[in-house]
This record gives C-alpha cells, sequence and structure tokens, in this order.
C-alpha cells in the first residue's frame, strides 16, 4: 500500500528542488534524501522520473487554479479588481522570493518540451486549464457589466495569460518589478478598462 504522506514529501521537496534547479539538473537521489525517504523508493511512489514530473505539474497547477478560486469566491469587489488581486498574490510571492524561480510551469515548458512528449502533453493541458480559470473571471466581469457582451474572454484570457508568463520571464531576467508594470498597465488600465 502507496504511503500517501511519503509520496506527499516526495513531491513537495521535489517541488522545491526542481523549481531552483530544473528538472534534469535535480537527481532522484536528490530528492529522496531532501524528503528524508530511503534510496530506492522512488519507484515505490513513481513509475520513473517521467511519471513523477507529470505528478509535479499537478502539484504545481493546483497553487495557480485555488489561488484563483479563492479570488472568485470574494463576492464584495468586481471581477476585474479579482483578477487583479489574484495576480497581486503572485507578484507578492516572486518579490518575497528576490524575482527569482518565476512560474514553475513555465519554467517546466521551457526546460522540457522539447526533450519529452507526454511532458509536453500534461503542460499543455495544464496552460489551458490556466486560461480556463482566467476566463472564468472575464466571464463573470461580462455577465456583471464590467466588459463588453461580445468579449472573447477565451482569446483575451490567452493573452493575459501569455503576457503574465512573458512579463515573470523578465522579472527573472531584470530582478526588478518593472515588466510587471507594464503588464499591470496595459491589461488593467486599457484592455480590461470597459467602464
Amino acid at each position: 500500500m502507496v504511503n500517501k504522506e511519503t509520496k506527499k514529501a516526495l513531491i513537495e521537496k521535489g517541488a522545491e528542488i526542481i523549481y531552483l534547479k530544473g528538472f534534469n539538473n535535480t537527481g532522484i537521489n536528490e530528492i529522496l534524501e531532501a524528503a528524508s525517504v530511503p534510496k530506492g523508493s522512488f519507484y515505490y511512489y513513481f513509475k520513473n522520473k517521467e511519471d513523477f514530473g507529470i505528478q509535479l505539474i499537478d502539484h504545481f497547477l493546483v497553487r495557480f487554479l485555488s489561488g484563483a478560486d479563492r479570488r472568485l469566491s470574494v463576492t464584495k469587489s468586481s471581477y476585474i479588481e479579482r483578477l487583479r488581486v489574484f495576480f497581486d498574490d503572485f507578484l507578492e510571492f516572486f518579490k518575497g522570493n528576490g524575482f527569482k524561480g518565476g512560474c514553475p510551469i513555465a519554467n517546466f515548458s521551457l526546460e522540457m518540451s522539447d526533450l519529452n512528449e507526454n511532458i509536453r502533453k500534461r503542460l499543455d493541458t495544464a496552460f489551458d486549464q490556466m486560461n480556463n480559470k482566467i476566463a472564468l473571471f472575464l466571464e463573470g466581469a461580462v455577465k456583471n457589466g464590467e466588459l463588453p457582451e461580445d468579449l472573447d474572454t477565451g482569446l483575451v484570457s490567452n493573452f493575459i495569460l501569455n503576457s503574465w508568463e512573458g512579463a515573470l520571464l523578465r522579472i527573472k531576467l531584470t530582478r526588478d518589478v518593472y515588466p510587471m508594470k507594464l503588464f499591470y498597465n496595459f491589461v488593467f488600465q486599457d484592455l480590461l478598462n470597459f467602464n
């Protein structure tokens, strides 16, 4: 029987290391040691490192999706404001991290999309799920009269997600908030400023 706590520890410790070092630069033994799990136990919980990587994507995705759900449930503010605060939450995390790391799913995509087809497919699905969550904010804003009724929420949410990921990539390079200010200015002052 699989010990869920041990598997959780492997994923959480592996996520921490891979977030900073990358998937290919992190060895299985390093993950086992960090999680205080005996060597050789890895394959009891995962078929191989690819399987671990795919489950790691799901782990990273939970933070994005649960953060979005938390902000969507706040009924005292507009949907546009909820979306802005959702991005603020992540920006504060990145600031606190010295602008290092960026988005773990985007990092994983940059590293592994050309190297492993199964991981690439799961990452693509993860981005679709992220996009669909952003679209929920926009759909709520349309229903609430904050945005035009004919807004293509899928297209705009894709643009916002792609812009966000690009800004995160740039803040990793610049180590300051300026790329994110551009993102906020364009998205919230221009693109989504209907009223």
